[in-house]
C-alpha cells in the first residue's frame, strides 16, 4: 500500500497560491491580518497557514486553536487540515467560538459548577411560561386574560438576552429611565424631547410646554420595560437553579472568569501558541472581548484574523462595522490584502465595487483570476415587472429557461430580504415542477401535519376507554388507507359500538392494545417507549417508508424524539399523558419550533436564501429579486423589520448611535454587495412597478444592463385546488337523509364546502379549543339567569323573572366547575373564570338591563321545511323536503316587538365585517348578517304568534373593553324581504350543491395572511395529500452524500452494528429512524436475553457505572464519595430509562455492586500515573480507513499494556460473545489494532490483553469476574477485512445486503427502499463531479 507524502501534498498546495496569499501563509509570527474580498480564497490560506505551521514549525496540533464563524467552517477546515496533512490535522482545534467556551465550561467543572446542561428553545418556553403564570398577574402591563396571553415571551427572551450581554439589572434600568424623563421634564423649546413631547403652543385648553398624550404613553411604556426587567430575573435565576446555559452565558461565563482568574487566564493562553478567528468582521464586541483575553500579556501575539470590512452585515446581533479597523489600531499587525477574486466575472466585481464604495472604506481593486475571468463582460441584467406576483412568474420563467438550456439547478441561487417572500417564491417554484432547497426554511413543528396526526393518536391512547368518535378522526389519516366512504358508514356509531367494517376493526384492536398498555402498565413507559410502540404497532413506520416525504417525515419525528427527552429532563418520569400537557403548554403559547431537517441538499434543486444566508456561497446564476424599497425609509431593502410588540428603551439603553441612520444604511449596502458577489458568471436583477426601486441600483447603473420585459404574467396563478374524493351515492343519500340546515352549517359550508364533508359526512370531532368551552359556559349561564314559574317552559315565549346577582353568581360557579376540565391549562381556568365572573357583574351592574319580561331562551326551532317557507319568490320546489333548524339564545317580546338576541363572546370589534349584507366588495354578506336573517326566517316560519309585531335582531358582546359597561350590544337589525330572498337563494343553491355531491372541493385557504386565516378543512384534506413531485431519488443521494461526509472515521459499535446488518447504516446514519422508532437488527434475540436470570438494568445504568469507575480512578475516590457521584450520575441520565429496573432499584443495585468492587478489586488494581481513563484512540489503517475508540481504562503494568474494559448486564450472555466473530471478540481485536497503529502509544516490545470486567457477575463469588482475551494476528487480519468491507460498501452506498433474520426491522422496511437504484445514482452522481 502506497502512503501518502503529506510534505509534498503540502508543497504542490503551497505553490497554487498567488503571492499574496503565500506571504498570508508564510508569516506565522506575531500579530497577522488579512484583509479577504468575496471569492479570494481566505479559507485556503487558513488551512496551508495551519498547515505551515505543523509541517515547518514543530507546533503541536493541540497548540493552534482555530476559531470558525459557523459549525460547517470548523467541519471544513478539519476535512481540509486532514487533506493536507494527515489524521494529525484532525487534532487542531477548530471549533466555533460558542464551542470553544462550551469546551472550557465542561472541561472546569470546580470554576463553572457540575456538568451544566444548554438550554433547549422548550425548556426555555416553559421555565418563562411558569414564571409569567405565577409573576404576571391582573394589573401588571403584560398581563392579558385571553387570547394571546404570551404574547411577550419573545421580547422577554430579547431583553434577556441584552442585559446578559450588557451585564444590565433592573437598577441600571431604574436609573437610565429616571434620567431620561428628566430630560423630557427640564427639555426647552427647540429641543428634541421638547418637540415630541410638549405642546409648542397654547391650543385646546392646553399651555404651551404642557405634555402631550406621548408622554403618558411613554411612561407606560418604561413601566411595561420595568415589568418585563423583573420576569427577565427571575427567570435568570430559575436558569441558574437548573444548571443551564444558552449561546450567550457560554461566552460571558468563560469571559468573567477569564478576567477573576489570573491561573485560569494563564493556562489557557499558555495552552494556544498559534490563534485563528475566521470571518473577523463578524465577530461581536463580547466576542472580541474573549479573544484579547486570549492573547492579554503577550507583546507580539501569534494572532491570525482574516475578515472584510465590506462584507460585516450582522450589526443587529452586536458586531461592530470598525472590527477590521480596532483590530489594526490594537495590534499593529501585518497587513495583507487579497485582491485576486476566483468567483466572479469581472463585469459582476466591477458593478459591484462602484455599489460598495459609496461606503466609507478602505479601496481594494478585486481581479478577477478564477475559471470566471474569461467570462463575457456581461453586466447585471435588470427587469422591471408590473406588481410582485408577476415578478416572481417572470423569474421562475427565467429559471426554467436556465435549467432547459443545460444549467444545473444548484448553479442557480435566489436571494431575496426576508424569509416571507422567499416561502411565497418556493411555493409557486414548487408547484410548477421545481424543485427547492430553502436555506433556514422555518418550518412550524407544532403546525406540522405529522406532528399532529402522531400526537392525535398519542392522545387516543390516553383516553380511559375506547371511543368510536375519536376512532374516527383517527382512521382518516393517511397511515392507514382506509376509504372515506368506510369512515361515512361507522359516522353514527357511539362511544363503544362494535365496528363492522374489518379494516377499520383491525386498526381499532391495535389501537385497544396499545391504550390498554399505556394505562394499564406497571411498568414506568416513556413518551419515547409509546412513540416507539405505536410507530410499529400501527405500521406508520412503513408509512414513512413508502412516502414521498419521508425525510421531511423523520424529521419531524426527530423534533418530536428530541422534544420529549427534553421534557423527560425538566420532569423526570414524564408520562405520554404528561408530556402532552406540557405539548399544550408550549402550544398554549403559540410559539413556534423549527424542524431542523436531516436532507442533504439534492444537486437537482434550485438554491433559495435571504442576503444574510447568502454569505459563503457562490453560484453561477443568482437572482436578488424584489429589489424594492419600501414607502418608509425603514422600510428600504431588504425590507421593513417587524417591531410591533417589543420593548421601548430609553436611549442610553436601545442600542442606537447618533448617526443610526446613517450605519444602517451603510450595512443595507455591504449586505446588498454580499448577495451580488455570489454570482460567478451572470447577476440578475428584479423589482416590482407597485413600490420603489432599491436606491442601492441607482448607485451602480452606469454597470446595469436593463432588460425591457414585454411578456404578461396576469393569467399565471398559484391556486391552491383542494379536492377529495366524492362520496358514493348509497353514502352520500344516507348522509342527505340525516340533513336539516342550521345557519353555523350553512356559514361553514359557504366558507368552505369542505366542512360539510368533514362534520357531516364523516362526522369526525373537531377540536375543542378555549373561545368554544368558554362560550358554551357562558351561554349556559345567560340561560339560567332567567326563571319560571314551570321550568319546562324555559325555551317558550312566557313571564319570566331574573336570578338574583348572588344566584347567578352561584349558578356559574357551578357550571364552571363541571366544565372547566375541557381547557387546557391552570392558567386559562384561572383567567376564564375571573371573566366570567366580570361579564355577569357587568350585566347586572347596568341598572335596568336585566328585567323580567315575556322571554324565551335557548329557543330551539326545528323541523320547518324549505317547502313551507311563507312569502318569498325563490323558488325552492327542489329543495322542499329540506329542514332548517336553530336555536336562539333569548327571545323577548314586548311593546309591538319581538327581538331575537344573540350572545357573543369574541371581540366587538371584530364583528363589523361579519354584519354586513351582501356587496360587490363581500358579495355573500357577513356570517352575523346571515345569522341575523336565518333565524328571522325561523321565527316567522315557525308558527309563533308574531300578529302585529316587529321582528328584530340584536347581538350582544359579552365582553367589550372599549364600552364603560364592560360589554356592548348591536343597534335593533330589520331584517327586510331582499334579505330574506337573498338568503334563501344562498339557501338553495348550497342544499343543491349537497344534493349533486359537490361538497368535496375546499375553498383553498391555506396560507395565513392579514386577512384571512388557513382554512382548517382545507388543512386537514391536506394532510393525507401526497405532493405532487417525487425528489426522493436526489434527496437520497444528497442525504447518503453528508452522512459519508460526516464518516470522518469508524468506531467498533458502527462496525458491530454494520455486522449485525449492513442496511443498519442507511437507518441509522442517512435515514436516521433508527432512533425515534426504536429499530433494531433482530427484537427475538434480545426477547431470549430477557430470559437469561439477570436483572434488567439496561443502558442507564451501564452509562452510570462506567462514568463511576472513571470518577474513582481520577480522583482517587472512597467508596462513599463512588456511590455519591453514581447517584448524581444515575439522576441526570433517569430521564432514559426505558422499560428496566426503577431509578429505585438501579440504586440500591449499583450500591451493591461498588462495594463488592470496592470490597474485592479496585484497591489491588493500577491506579495513577500507569493509567490512562477513557483513552481516545484515533489512527488510519494505511492510507485509507480511519478507525477510533475511547478505552475505559489502559494499564501499562511492565511489558504488559492491558485495555479494561467494563460491562454490565448478563455476564452470561457477555460471554458468549467474546467466541470468535461474536461482539466482545471483535472489540478487543479492534482496540490492539487500534493500539498496534497509534503514534501516542508505544508497543514496541509489549504485549497486550484485554481484560473484561462483568461487574455484575451474580454467578461469581464475588459478584464480578475477569476475562482476557489474546489477541492473534489472524484476529487482526479478520477484523482488518471486516473494517475494509465496512468502508468498501459505504464508500459505494451499497446497502443492498441484509442480515436475513426474520424479525430484522433494517431488512422489514428497506423492502421499501430500492438500494440498488441509490447505488446507481451514487456512482452516477460520482462520475458528474469527476
Amino acid at each position: 500500500m502506497v502512503m501518502k507524502n503529506f510534505k509534498d501534498i503540502y508543497e504542490q498546495e503551497y505553490q497554487k497560491l498567488n503571492s499574496q496569499q503565500k506571504r498570508a501563509v508564510d508569516t506565522v509570527e506575531g500579530p497577522v491580518m488579512v484583509i479577504a474580498g468575496p471569492g479570494t480564497g481566505k479559507t485556503q490560506i487558513l488551512s496551508r497557514r495551519v498547515a505551515n505551521i505543523l509541517t515547518n514549525h514543530q507546533t503541536h496540533p493541540e497548540e493552534i486553536v482555530c476559531l470558525t464563524y459557523t459549525d460547517a467552517g470548523a467541519s471544513e477546515m478539519l476535512d481540509r487540515l486532514e487533506g493536507l496533512i494527515g489524521e494529525e490535522g484532525r487534532n487542531v482545534r477548530v471549533s466555533t467560538i460558542h464551542a470553544f467556551c462550551s469546551e472550557l465550561i465542561l472541561a472546569n467543572p470546580e470554576l463553572f459548577g457540575k456538568e451544566p446542561t444548554v438550554i433547549t428553545a422548550a425548556a426555555k418556553y416553559e421555565i418563562l411560561k411558569e414564571i409569567m403564570d405565577k409573576h404576571v398577574t391582573e394589573g401588571n402591563l403584560l398581563y392579558k386574560n385571553s387570547g394571546n396571553r404570551y404574547s411577550s415571551i419573545e421580547q422577554l427572551l430579547e431583553l434577556s438576552a441584552k442585559m446578559k450581554r450588557e451585564n444590565l439589572d433592573k437598577d441600571n434600568f431604574e436609573k437610565e429611565i429616571d434620567k431620561y424623563f428628566e430630560m423630557i421634564d427640564s427639555s426647552e423649546k427647540g429641543n428634541e424631547f421638547y418637540k415630541k413631547f410638549k405642546y409648542s403652543r397654547a391650543s385646546n385648553g392646553k399651555k404651551q410646554g404642557d405634555f402631550k398624550p406621548d408622554y403618558d404613553e411613554e411612561q407606560q411604556k418604561m413601566q411595561k420595560l420595568l415589568a418585563g426587567v423583573e420576569i427577565v430575573e427571575k427567570y435568570s435565576d430559575d436558569i441558574s437553579d437548573h444548571n443551564y446555559f444558552d449561546f450567550d452565558d457560554m461566552i460571558l461565563w468563560t469571559i468573567e472568569k477569564l478576567e477573576e482568574d489570573d491561573a485560569f487566564r494563564k493556562s489557557v493562553s499558555d495552552s494556544i501558541k498559534y490563534l485563528f478567528v475566521d470571518e473577523f468582521q463578524d465577530t461581536s464586541v463580547i466576542q472580541n472581548k474573549l479573544v484579547d483575553l486570549l492573547v492579554e500579556g503577550e507583546e507580539k501575539p501569534n494572532i491570525f484574523v482574516v475578515g472584510d470590512d465590506d462584507q460585516s452585515i450582522y450589526r443587529f446581533q452586536g458586531v461592530s462595522a470598525d472590527n477590521i479597523q480596532v483590530f489594526d489600531e490594537k495590534y499593529q499587525p501585518t497587513k495583507i490584502v487579497l485582491e485576486e477574486n476566483y468567483r466572479s466575472s469581472q463585469a459582476i466585481i466591477d458593478a459591484s465595487r462602484q455599489l460598495i464604495s459609496h461606503n466609507p472604506r478602505e479601496d481594494k481593486a478585486l481581479v478577477a483570476a478564477g475559471d470566471n475571468k474569461d467570462y463575457d463582460y456581461q453586466l447585471p441584467i435588470l427587469k422591471s415587472y408590473p406588481n410582485a406576483k408577476d415578478e416572481m412568474f417572470g423569474v421562475l420563467k427565467e429559471i426554467k429557461e436556465l435549467v432547459q438550456s443545460g444549467v444545473s439547478p444548484q448553479e442557480i441561487g435566489v436571494i431575496y430580504g426576508r424569509n416571507s417572500y422567499g416561502e411565497e417564491f418556493a411555493k409557486i417554484l414548487r408547484d410548477n415542477g421545481i424543485f427547492v432547497q430553502m436555506k433556514k426554511e422555518e418550518k412550524n413543528l407544532f403546525i406540522d401535519p405529522f406532528f399532529k396526526k402522531i400526537l392525535a393518536i398519542l392522545e387516543y391512547l390516553c383516553q380511559p376507554s375506547r371511543n368510536v368518535r375519536e376512532l374516527r378522526k383517527i382512521v382518516y389519516f393517511d397511515f392507514f388507507e382506509v376509504e372515506l366512504s368506510e369512515i361515512a358508514m361507522i359516522r353514527n356509531l357511539k362511544k363503544d359500538e362494535k365496528i363492522s367494517i374489518p379494516t377499520i376493526a383491525e386498526i381499532d384492536k391495535k389501537l385497544e392494545i396499545v391504550r390498554k398498555k399505556v394505562n394499564k402498565s406497571s411498568k414506568y413507559l416513556s413518551p419515547m417507549y409509546v412513540l416507539r410502540d405505536v410507530l410499529k404497532s400501527l405500521s406508520i413506520d412503513e408509512y414513512i417508508m413508502k412516502s414521498k416525504e419521508k425525510y421531511h417525515l423523520v424529521s419531524v419525528l426527530n423534533e418530536l424524539y428530541k422534544l420529549m427527552l427534553t421534557e423527560c429532563l425538566i420532569h423526570p418520569k414524564l408520562t405520554v399523558k404528561g408530556f402532552l400537557n406540557q405539548l399544550s403548554a408550549l402550544q398554549e403559547m403559540r410559539i413556534s419550533l423549527p424542524i431542523e431537517y436531516i436532507s442533504g441538499s439534492p444537486s437537482n434543486c434550485i438554491q433559495l436564501m435571504t442576503a444574510h444566508g447568502s454569505k459563503g456561497l457562490e453560484f453561477e446564476h443568482v437572482f436578488i429579486m424584489k429589489c424594492n424599497d419600501g414607502k418608509k425609509k425603514s422600510e428600504s431593502w431588504p425590507g421593513g423589520e417587524n417591531n410591533s410588540g417589543r420593548f421601548t428603551y430609553p436611549p442610553s439603553l436601545n442600542g442606537k448611535d447618533e448617526n443610526e441612520s446613517q450605519l444602517k444604511e451603510e450595512e443595507n449596502r455591504r449586505l446588498f454587495y454580499v448577495a451580488m458577489t455570489r454570482a460567478k458568471k451572470v447577476l440578475h436583477l428584479s423589482y416590482s412597478d407597485d413600490s420603489t426601486k432599491t436606491h442601492f441600483i441607482n448607485e451602480f447603473e452606469e454597470f446595469i444592463d436593463e432588460v425591457d420585459v414585454t411578456e404578461s404574467f396576469e393569467d399565471c396563478q398559484s391556486v391552491d385546488e383542494v379536492i377529495i374524493p366524492k362520496f358514493t351515492n348509497d353514502v352520500l343519500n344516507e348522509i342527505l337523509g340525516e340533513l336539516s340546515l342550521s345557519v353555523s352549517t350553512l356559514n361553514a359550508f359557504l366558507k368552505c364546502p369542505l366542512s360539510f364533508y368533514f362534520n357531516k359526512g364523516l362526522k369526525l370531532p373537531s377540536e375543542t379549543n378555549e373561545a368554544m368551552v368558554f362560550g358554551s359556559i357562558i351561554h349556559e349561564v345567560l340561560e339560567k339567569i332567567y326563571i319560571s314559574a314551570d321550568s319546562s317552559q324555559i325555551s317558550e315565549l312566557t313571564s319570566k323573572t331574573v336570578l338574583s346577582l348572588e344566584k347567578a353568581l352561584a349558578s356559574f360557579e357551578s357550571i364552571f366547575e363541571e366544565k372547566s376540565y375541557q381547557l387546557s391549562s391552570d392558567r386559562i381556568k384561572k383567567d376564564d373564570y375571573i371573566r366570567g365572573i366580570r361579564i355577569i357583574e357587568n350585566l347586572y351592574k347596568k341598572a335596568g338591563y336585566l328585567k323580567d319580561g315575556v322571554i324565551a331562551v335557548e329557543k330551539h326551532l326545528k323541523g320547518i321545511k324549505l317547502g313551507d317557507i311563507l312569502n318569498t319568490t325563490v323558488d325552492l320546489s327542489d329543495i322542499s323536503d329540506v329542514e332548517l333548524n336553530g336555536k336562539i339564545d333569548k327571545i323577548e317580546c314586548e311593546e309591538g316587538v319581538i327581538r331575537l338576541i344573540d350572545y357573543k363572546t369574541g371581540k366587538a370589534e371584530n364583528a363589523k365585517k361579519k354584519l354586513v349584507a351582501p356587496s360587490e366588495k363581500e358579495p355573500l354578506g357577513g356570517d352575523y348578517w346571515r345569522q341575523a336573517v336565518f333565524y328571522y326566517i325561523l321565527v316567522t316560519n315557525a308558527g309563533i304568534d308574531i300578529s302585529d309585531k316587529e321582528i328584530l335582531v340584536k347581538y350582544v358582546f359579552v365582553e367589550d373593553s372599549t364600552s364603560e359597561d364592560g360589554f356592548s350590544e348591536t343597534e335593533d337589525i330589520r331584517i327586510t324581504q331582499e334579505d330574506v330572498d337573498t338568503v334563501l337563494e344562498q339557501i338553495r343553491d348550497a342544499v343543491m350543491k349537497l344534493k349533486e355531491g359537490n361538497f368535496n372541493c375546499g375553498c383553498g385557504q391555506v396560507k395565513d395572511d392579514r386577512n384571512n386565516y388557513p382554512c382548517d378543512y382545507c388543512l386537514q384534506a391536506l394532510a393525507n395529500t401526497a405532493p405532487k413531485f417525487d425528489n426522493t431519488e436526489a434527496l437520497e443521494v444528497a442525504t447518503y452524500q453528508q452522512a459519508r461526509d460526516n464518516y470522518k472515521s469508524l468506531s467498533v459499535s458502527k462496525l458491530n452494528h454494520f455486522l449485525s446488518c449492513p442496511k443498519s447504516i442507511y437507518f441509522d446514519d442517512v435515514l436516521q429512524l433508527s432512533q425515534p422508532a426504536g429499530l433494531s437488527a433482530g427484537t427475538k434475540e434480545k426477547a431470549a436475553n430477557a430470559t437469561l436470570k439477570h436483572a434488567p438494568t439496561g443502558p442507564v445504568f451501564g452509562t452510570a457505572i462506567h462514568e463511576t469507575m472513571e470518577r474513582i480512578y481520577k480522583e482517587d475516590l472512597k467508596l462513599k464519595k463512588a456511590i455519591e457521584y453514581y447517584d448524581t450520575s444515575l439522576q441526570s441520565h433517569q430521564e432514559e430509562i426505558i422499560d428496566t429496573m426503577s431509578v429505585e432499584e438501579l440504586k440500591e443495585y449499583g450500591y451493591r455492586i461498588l462495594t463488592n468492587l470496592f470490597e474485592h478489586y479496585i484497591p489491588d488494581s493500577l491506579k495513577g500515573k500507569n493509567v490512562y481513563l477513557e483513552k481516545e484512540l484515533r489512527v488510519k489503517i494505511g492510507d485509507e480507513y480511519s478507525i477510533n475508540g475511547i478505552i475505559d481504562k489502559l494499564e501499562f503494568d511492565n511489558d504488559l499494556i492491558r485495555v479494561v474494559d467494563y460491562k454490565t448486564g448478563s455476564a452470561q450472555r457477555g460471554v458468549e460473545e467474546l467466541a470468535v466473530g461474536r461482539d466482545y471478540w471483535r472489540q478487543a481485536v479492534f482496540y490492539n489494532i487500534l493500539l498496534e497503529n497509534s503514534s501516542e502509544i508505544d508497543t514496541t516490545g509489549k504485549r497486550i490483553e484485554t481484560q473484561y470486567i462483568f461487574l455484575d457477575d451474580d454467578d461469581a463469588k464475588e459478584g464480578y469476574s475477569i476475562h482476557t482475551v489474546n489477541v492473534t494476528k489472524e484476529d487482526m487480519d479478520l477484523v482488518l477485512t471486516q473494517i475494509q468491507e465496512f468502508w468498501d460498501k459505504v464508500n459505494v452506498a451499497d446497502f443492498t445486503s441484509g442480515c436475513g433474520k426474520d424479525d430484522c426491522d433494517y431488512c422489514r422496511l428497506g423492502e421499501f427502499v430500492d438500494f440498488q437504484l441509490l447505488k446507481e445514482n451514487v456512482e452516477a452522481q460520482s462520475n458528474k463531479k469527476n
